[in-house]
């Protein structure tokens, strides 16, 4: 083929990728977005009964042209154990009962957020083979002991995948990336 022939191919290949992105922008709009970003801010609010207010800041949302949705957000997990100016220091007792709290709703965690990206699968309008991830940076207090805890997890999957009608295999997508 001639190098003109090859830069019309080129053309068009780009050109229908732009149409592509611009379609799937168009239908995911900014309000799209925001009602994501608020089923998030509810199922991280009621993640832990006892503790509604967990989550800091509001679950936000990105759509990435080519890669997908990408979510992010932050929560505290025990935010009545936070070190405030009434209670500055916690006995070595009580930093362990923390820990083993914060270990235990991470389990919880992240069984809500494979559920979340499930769900923002079915309910967002991205092309199969874009993908879907969730971030959630999770903060602790200088005093408290954070060994083995994580400080960020990371789920991400592809939407097809996530749509499958087998639980079995939409749990099985999700890749999981967790940093200490």
């Amino acid at each position: 083929m001639s190098s003109r022939t090859n830069r019309a191919i080129l053309a068009l290949a780009f050109a229908a990728a732009v149409g592509t992105a611009t379609a799937v922008t168009s239908s995911l709009n900014r309000a799209k977005l925001r009602s994501a970003e608020l089923a998030g801010d509810t199922r991280f609010q009621t993640l832990i009964e006892d503790d509604p207010s967990t989550l800091l800041g509001g679950t936000r949302a990105v759509y990435l042209p080519g890669y997908g949705l990408v979510f992010s957000a932050e929560l505290d997990l025990a935010p009545r154990y936070t070190p405030n100016p009434f209670r500055p220091s916690f006995t070595k007792e009580e930093i362990a009962r923390i820990h083993q709290l914060k270990k235990d709703r991470l389990t919880t965690l992240r069984t809500q957020m494979r559920g979340m990206l499930v769900s923002w699968a079915s309910n967002m309008e991205i092309p199969g083979n874009e993908n879907l991830a969730l971030s959630v940076t999770i903060p602790y207090s200088k005093v408290e002991n954070s060994e083995g805890l994580p400080k960020q997890i990371v789920m991400s999957a592809d939407r097809a995948s996530l749509r499958s009608s087998d639980p079995g295999t939409q749990i099985a997508s999700i890749k999981v990336q967790e940093y200490f």
